[in-house]
């Protein structure tokens, strides 16, 4: 399988309308936002992304019986990916 490598970018998020549905709602100080449909695997993904582009600290509510460690790294590398 071929691909242009210009085009493929692990921002590609950031370009959804989904994604920027959900910017303009936390810029309009939504006091109620709710995120669904995300597979587990996806989540640090998600969570860096968003960090990069929302200037404002992210509580992000895991329950007890998770891995932090992993899930920390796993946004470390993204973070680390996306510059």
């Amino acid at each position: 399988m071929l691909y242009n490598r210009k085009l493929m970018s692990l921002r590609f998020l950031e370009q959804t309308a989904p994604f920027q549905k959900l910017l303009q709602a936390l810029k309009q100080d939504k006091r109620k936002l709710e995120i669904s449909g995300l597979i587990p695997a996806s989540k640090p993904y998600f969570l860096s992304v968003l960090s990069q582009s929302w200037e404002k600290p992210i509580i992000f509510i895991r329950p007890a019986a998770s891995s932090l460690t992993r899930f920390d790294e796993e946004c470390q590398f993204f973070s680390a990916q996306l510059g």
